[in-house]
């Protein structure tokens, strides 16, 4: 009997051990897709700002022209 209780408490100190590492690992998805999802909006915001500094820069440049021939 005592053999089958420690074998029950082994087993049930395996599953706390397993419990803990899937919350941990639970964890660190949600971690990496925060970092993920993060990045990738700040990736398209640069984008934005690369695209309005070239439309600002070359209306800056098209000013200067038209201001050259009049």
């Amino acid at each position: 009997m005592t053999k089958f209780n420690n074998k029950k408490i082994h087993i049930t100190e395996t599953e706390n051990k397993y419990n803990k590492l899937d919350i941990e690992y639970t964890k660190v998805l949600i971690e990496r897709n925060s970092y993920l999802l993060e990045k990738e909006t700040l990736e398209q915001q640069v984008k934005e700002l690369e695209k309005e500094l070239y439309y600002c820069r070359r209306n800056r440049m098209m000013e200067s022209i038209v201001e050259r021939n009049k």
